[in-house]
């Protein structure tokens, strides 16, 4: 499931209390099936688009809802993480002279 020698960079959390709050989401009810024999319940769900940015050693991110939207007032969290320890050094050339 992961790569070997992988290390966490950190995690990302989207907040969308205010779609709720706002009436912008409905609930919606679990099913019963042969797995989940409880009374069912209901619970929210929010499809948003995480859209990634690699930029030189740092990865930056915008969570955008809803989906397939563009510009600002869509952005619902931005951040970035230094991912600089993922890089390995430059590599020595062989056959050349260090001067």
């Amino acid at each position: 499931m992961y790569c070997k020698g992988y290390e966490e960079a950190g995690t990302i959390f989207v907040d969308m209390t205010d779609l709720k709050t706002r009436g912008l989401v409905d609930r919606k009810l679990v099913r019963r099936n042969r797995f989940y024999k409880q009374r069912p319940k209901k619970y929210y769900e929010v499809d948003l688009d995480l859209v990634i940015f690699v930029d030189g050693r740092n990865l930056r991110f915008e969570a955008r809802y809803p989906c397939g939207s563009t510009g600002d007032d869509c952005v619902r969290v931005r951040g970035r993480f230094c991912i600089a320890s993922a890089f390995l050094d430059e590599p020595k050339l062989s056959g050349y002279a260090e001067g």
